[in-house]
């Protein structure tokens, strides 16, 4: 309807039942224990795909490049493992596992990125649920995942990383293995699970590696405090020397560590900058930038409901801490591998915000790993904080809690937004027209700079079959203006360069408009932080049009030659 006729109400209806869900399982008893698994399944698809089935293309995500890598190997029938200066080809969810989908389901790569990746993304709500019961209620629980669910980089950043999507369902099984008591094989699975980690995504792999070197260390350090009983094998020095070769060893052959690399590089920027007390840099954090950032009123309000989740999965997480250590309790409600794991993702977190150039992985997925752990200690610190107050008023914090998650996913949604017609807009999928009618730069870009359009498409296969492979292309490197380009174009970014505001472009070159551009008279250049900043491009449009040969028009995009 969204596609074809411009019309979100169904969409919007959607969300509206997903919170009447949520109010019914936290206000009533309704809806059975044994119902949870699938509506959890359900709203995460339904999340999910509310995104991803959006216009007929992949989206301006990682996928782009990702797409790139798994065209080539499907046209050549042979995975060159080690070529150019990319990670995305070191490994086996970008270039192996995509071809084999391709030929098992006989659909192109399009609707393979679109649907199946999506698809697993929306099992691990399922294996989370099933974890969180070994530590809590059944109804915490599911509010737990909705928790997880609701923030925005589950259904609209990382369903198009799929080589995330693939390592996060291992770290998931890996963690389901580890704190299940009932499964037989672990230390077969457990190795299985994390040899495939490591071949599915390089950044979770070595956020992996540090979490079990992090627990091994507090579990030395806590051994004389804890009563509980922890999972050992995935804590066992051969387990993590093991894991340890096969990340070094592997990335080591496939792409000489380029991403280990880069974040090597910036380590002494970053020991200079801490030791001269810059921490909380808006200038040099990601994380800082992100938190710090102006917003309209719905933006604001969402903004302090990540920052009291944040708090509420703190004091959560001091509390169950502080339980398993120190109170002389004989079976702590979680174990020490949990709370260890809970710990290092706390650290992640405050890191993200407090280190400069700390947050290379884009902050809202660090965010998004950080809550697979960390949500039920959310629900755990609404509980003991409610219960400071029992004095002057009692509140049940599972109905709490269900009443700011509707409000938290009607907002990361979008829906709210839509309803109320007020800024921001961000939803690809609900706030199209909105955006358009009554946002600013910002609403717009959010909204349009996720999509590639038909017309985008359209120019970047023309241009691939006619350039002139010494000329570059003048757009954007990075993100919407090399996204069709690379993908659908399979043009090679180093032939892409950004074009600057000045709009001087070398002589004998071509210049590449896209929909955003043209149209919505958007463009963008990159800040230190590696992040767009978007400006009204109309004089830039005016002079480029002006002053250089228009080659290729199709009304949407535009084709020049300087």
């Amino acid at each position: 309807m969204v596609n074809n006729y411009g019309n979100n109400l169904l969409l919007l209806s959607t969300i509206i039942i997903m919170a009447g869900i949520i109010l019914a399982i936290a206000f009533t008893e309704v809806i059975p224990n044994g119902a949870y698994p699938y509506l959890i399944f359900t709203m995460a698809t339904s999340l999910i795909f509310h995104t991803t089935l959006i216009t007929n293309y992949i989206q301006v995500q990682d996928v782009y490049g990702e797409y790139y890598i798994a065209q080539s190997v499907l046209k050549t029938h042979f995975w060159e493992y080690y070529v150019g200066d990319t990670p995305y080809n070191s490994v086996l969810s970008t270039t192996i596992l995509p071809i084999i989908f391709h030929y098992i389901s006989k659909v192109s790569l399009t609707w393979i990125y679109k649907i199946i990746f999506p698809t697993f993304l929306a099992l691990i709500p399922l294996i989370l649920y099933r974890i969180y019961t070994s530590y809590i209620s059944p109804k915490m629980a599911f509010l737990s995942v909705v928790l997880f669910m609701g923030i925005h980089s589950f259904f609209i950043t990382v369903p198009f990383i799929p080589k995330q999507v693939t390592a996060e369902v291992f770290l998931l099984l890996l963690l389901h293995v580890t704190f299940s008591r009932e499964i037989e094989h672990r230390n077969f699975l457990l190795t299985v699970f994390g040899v495939s980690i490591v071949m599915s995504h390089y950044g979770t792999a070595y956020l992996v590696l540090g979490m079990l070197i992090f627990a091994k260390i507090w579990g030395y350090l806590t051994s004389s405090l804890s009563k509980s009983t922890s999972p050992k094998s995935v804590l066992s020095n051969l387990y993590i020397a093991l894991y340890a070769i096969v990340v070094f060893g592997w990335y080591a052959n496939m792409s000489e560590m380029i991403s280990l690399s880069s974040v090597l590089r910036r380590v002494p920027s970053i020991v200079r900058l801490v030791a001269s007390g810059v921490l909380f840099s808006t200038k040099y954090s990601r994380g800082a930038s992100l938190l710090t950032k102006q917003l309209p009123l719905l933006g604001a309000i969402d903004k302090y409901l990540y920052l009291a989740i944040g708090a509420f999965s703190a004091v959560g997480l001091i509390i169950a801490t502080i339980e398993t250590y120190l109170k002389d309790i004989e079976k702590p409600r979680f174990d020490t591998a949990y709370i260890a794991f809970s710990v290092y993702w706390m650290l992640i977190l405050g890191a993200t915000i407090l280190i400069p150039h700390f947050a290379m992985m884009n902050p809202y997925r660090l965010y998004h790993l950080s809550m697979i752990t960390l949500s039920p200690f959310v629900m755990l610190g609404l509980q003991r904080t409610l219960k400071i107050f029992e004095r002057f008023f009692t509140l049940n914090h599972i109905r709490v809690a269900g009443v700011i998650l509707v409000v938290f996913v009607l907002l990361n949604t979008g829906a709210l937004n839509e309803i109320l017609r007020l800024p921001p807009f961000y939803s690809s999928s609900l706030n199209q027209d909105t955006a358009l009618q009554l946002g600013g730069i910002e609403d717009k870009r959010m909204v349009y700079g996720r999509l590639i359009t038909t017309w985008d498409v359209q120019s970047s296969m023309w241009i691939s079959t006619f350039w002139n492979s010494s000329r570059l292309i003048y757009s954007n490197r990075w993100g919407y203006g090399s996204a069709s380009l690379h993908s659908y174009g399979e043009l090679p970014v180093k032939n892409i360069e950004s074009m600057t505001p000045d709009g001087v472009i070398p002589k004998n070159n071509y210049i590449y408009i896209p929909y955003i551009f043209k149209k919505l008279r958007l463009w963008y250049t990159v800040d230190t932080l590696g992040q767009p900043k978007y400006f009204n491009a109309t004089n830039l449009y005016t002079k480029l049009a002006v002053e250089y040969s228009i080659i290729y028009n199709n009304h949407g995009t535009q084709v020049l030659w300087s």
